[in-house]
């Protein structure tokens, strides 16, 4: 089964959430801060933890405590991995590296821009080399040791990384949908969410997601 860790009630999994159904694999939907129990890696076809929560990646909190094990855990047994923005924070922690505070906080639809091995990455280089998406954080990623960093934006250097052949850390949402910019609108509100940057970025980010699951076919 593929699980799927939220943070904050209203993100929904998005165009990641879709691509998992469209997988036909059994999903759980899971809220470790609500006190949901995380599943064991042995029972795991993939693992997407999202974003969403005021704390750091790297705060001593007993459920982040528990994230970034199966995160690590999950990675060094080459299931598939994504985290993204916060997710992808907790990732880069449980690998080894770090997160920080960010000269300024990065919010709303931009792009990111592929590096050299981003384009030659199987998720990212077929939608780059530059790929419209919603940013918002207030962290930034320290890429942990033996990764690959695969995009960059201006407003942020690490946008994207990848650790081994299957374990990705995207800092922009990638799951964003028109269902998920409705429900996130609220706490965006003076932030523009203009249909036609969200359908740019919702079909990026299916295709990132459609190939994330699918290298859980070996595809």
């Amino acid at each position: 089964m593929w699980a799927i860790v939220h943070h904050v009630p209203y993100d929904g999994s998005g165009g990641i959430g879709g691509a998992v159904r469209r997988s036909g694999t059994p999903a759980v939907h899971l809220r470790p801060y609500l006190g949901d129990d995380l599943p064991a890696v042995a029972d795991l076809t993939g693992l997407v933890v999202l974003g969403g929560p005021s704390e750091s990646a790297g705060d001593d909190v007993p459920y982040l405590r528990a994230e970034r094990a199966l995160l690590a855990s999950a990675a060094h047994a080459g299931l598939p991995v994504l985290g993204v923005c916060f997710g992808a924070q907790l990732l880069a922690v449980a690998l080894g590296g770090a997160v920080r505070r960010a000269p300024q906080p990065e919010v709303g639809i931009g792009e990111v821009e592929l590096t050299a091995e981003g384009l030659d990455d199987p998720l990212l280089g077929p939608v780059g080399p530059r790929i419209p998406a919603l940013h918002w954080h207030g962290d930034e990623i320290v890429r942990p040791p033996g990764s690959v960093g695969l995009a960059t934006s201006a407003g942020c250097p690490e946008q994207a990384f990848r650790w081994g052949t299957r374990a990705w850390g995207l800092q922009f949402h990638a799951e964003l949908d028109a269902t998920m910019a409705d429900l996130i609108r609220p706490q965006m509100r003076d932030v523009p969410l203009a249909p036609a940057a969200v359908e740019a970025a919702e079909v990026a980010g299916t295709r990132i997601a459609d190939a994330f699951v699918g290298t859980a076919a070996g595809r």
